[in-house]
C-alpha cells in the first residue's frame, strides 16, 4: 500500500518517493498488463481471458498497468458473490443498519454546493437554499464534478478538466420469455481480434466492428431475479 493515504497525487512525480518507488516495481505499476501476462501464457485466448478484467475500470489491457491483475486474483481466489434479491439488497441492508444506529437519510435532496471556510468544509447548501452544517462531509459523486460544481473554484478543478478519463459502458436490462441453457450466471464474450477491438475504442474513439461484452444472467443463481412472465 502507499504509505500516505492523505496525500494527493496530481502528477506522475508525486508517486516517486523513497517509500513509493519500490512499490511501483513490486506492484508492476510500470508494466502493461497484457505484456506482463505474456510471461505466464502464450495462447492468445488465455491472455485475453486473464486481462479482459481491465474493462471493469474502463481501461484497455494494452494500456493499463499490470497492477490490475489483482482484479483477476480476487475473482479466482475469493470468488464472486451474489446477494439473493439482487445488489440492491446490499444497499437496503446498509440503510436498515444505519437507521437502527440513528442515521437519518434525506432522499431526492440535491446538494447545490459545499461550503468551505479556509481549508475546511463546514456544511452543504441544498438546492432549496437551506444549509446543513457538518463536521465531516463525504462527497461520493465523481471527483471532477465535486471540484468543478460543488467546491469553490480552485486550480485542482482546472487540472482535472485536462485529464484523460476512462470510458463508461452501455448497460441493457432485458427480461426475456425463455431460458437460454447455454448461459451461465456470468458470461464474457471477447472479440476475435482482441487488440483491434481495444484500439478501435481507446485510440480511434470509435465503436469496434466486433465488440466484447458481458452477459449477466442472475436468474441462474437467484430465480427471483427474473421478472414475472
Amino acid at each position: 500500500m502507499f504509505v500516505d493515504l492523505h496525500r494527493n497525487f496530481y502528477h506522475a512525480l508525486d508517486y516517486f518517493s523513497l517509500q513509493n518507488l519500490p512499490l511501483l516495481f513490486k506492484l508492476k505499476a510500470l508494466v502493461k498488463h497484457y505484456d506482463n501476462i505474456g510471461h505466464y501464457f502464450q495462447d492468445p485466448h488465455l491472455k485475453a481471458a486473464f486481462t479482459f478484467q481491465n474493462m471493469y475500470l474502463g481501461l484497455s489491457p494494452f494500456d493499463a498497468p499490470a497492477t490490475y491483475s489483482l482484479l483477476l486474483y480476487t475473482e479466482l481466489a475469493d470468488g464472486v458473490w451474489f446477494p439473493l434479491g439482487g445488489m440492491y439488497r446490499v444497499i437496503a441492508s446498509l440503510v436498515s443498519i444505519a437507521e437502527a444506529h440513528g442515521v437519518h437519510f434525506m432522499y431526492n435532496t440535491p446538494v447545490k454546493r459545499i461550503e468551505v471556510d479556509g481549508n475546511h468544509a463546514t456544511g452543504v447548501v441544498l438546492q432549496d437554499g437551506s444549509f446543513l452544517s457538518a463536521d465531516v462531509i463525504v462527497a461520493n459523486a465523481d471527483l471532477p464534478y465535486v471540484y468543478s460544481h460543488l467546491l469553490p473554484a480552485k486550480a485542482e478543478a482546472n487540472h482535472l478538466e485536462g485529464l484523460k478519463y476512462t470510458c463508461s459502458s452501455i448497460m441493457f436490462y432485458w427480461g426475456v420469455d425463455q431460458v437460454y441453457p447455454q448461459l451461465g450466471t456470468h458470461n464474457v464474450f471477447l472479440a476475435g481480434d482482441y487488440r483491434a477491438s481495444f484500439d478501435r475504442i481507446f485510440r480511434d474513439h470509435l465503436l469496434p466492428d466486433e465488440p466484447s461484452f458481458y452477459v449477466h444472467a442472475p436468474a441462474r443463481t437467484d430465480p427471483s431475479a427474473a421478472p414475472l412472465g
